[in-house]
């Protein structure tokens, strides 16, 4: 129970500082209700609409959070990881190290459902928050009251994904070298880690990240964790909030 306690207490922590973290004009205006006259209904039409597209595909949920998480890294929490690639310039989504990302079409119809209701008013960067918000709340993970209200940002390069970004293969010095740059702590950078309690990955990657460095652990306890692995993080990983990220 205590550990399903502080995986969620973790989840809450990762929208928190993911709303904060990156300083931008998108959130000059955040606020908890910011749609409350303009579109009161603008968060009912997202959570019925993640609930219609959870409820058919749950497996969208972790790529939801994840699509969150990598637009607030570049620039803040301004939606320009949804922007396309023009004549002249390759968008962040574009990026090879964001080739994996997914959950544009989620946004998009969402969005698109926002504009039938309200023209004009809920932006890009709201529709995004507001689904992966929906996305862990409807994974069985905490509710959390999150603040509206900012603003799309209209600049997406794919180089600057790179500086900002964690890369794969990169070991704890250059990650907190990373989390420093946007004023996070090691503290952050150990709990927003281990709140990624949603979704699937492949077993080699859990064990080289957790082996790579250790190299005292026991063959015999490397065994052992394969066999968690192989039960929780493969491709057989259950599509509902979970506690056994963090063993």
């Amino acid at each position: 129970m205590a550990k399903g306690r502080g995986a969620a207490a973790a989840l809450v922590v990762v929208l928190g500082l993911v709303v904060v973290w990156a300083p931008s004009p998108s959130l000059a205006h955040v606020q908890i209700g910011a749609y409350n006259k303009t579109c009161p209904q603008a968060e009912d039409i997202v959570y019925r609409e993640m609930t219609a597209i959870l409820g058919k595909s749950p497996e969208q949920a972790g790529p939801l959070l994840r699509l969150f998480s990598v637009d607030c890294f570049v620039g803040g929490c301004e939606a320009s990881i949804l922007l396309d690639s023009m004549p002249g310039n390759t968008a962040e989504k574009d990026s090879p190290l964001n080739k994996g990302v997914k959950g544009y079409e989620v946004v998009d119809l969402i969005k698109a459902k926002l504009e039938d209701a309200c023209p004009g008013i809920v932006s890009c960067a709201d529709t995004l928050a507001l689904a992966a918000r929906d996305a862990v709340r409807l994974s069985k993970g905490p509710y959390i009251a999150l603040p509206t209200g900012r603003r799309d940002g209209n600049n997406s390069v794919a180089s600057n994904v790179g500086p900002n970004t964690p890369i794969p293969g990169a070991n704890i010095t250059d990650l907190v070298a990373l989390f420093a740059k946007f004023n996070l702590t090691t503290k952050d950078l150990v709990v927003l880690s281990g709140a990624h309690t949603i979704g699937k990955a492949h077993c080699s990657v859990r064990l080289r990240i957790k082996f790579s460095e250790h190299s005292q652990i026991k063959k015999a306890h490397e065994q052992e964790t394969s066999v968690v692995c192989a039960a929780y993080y493969g491709f057989s990983f259950p599509v509902v909030f979970s506690s056994y990220y963090a063993w």
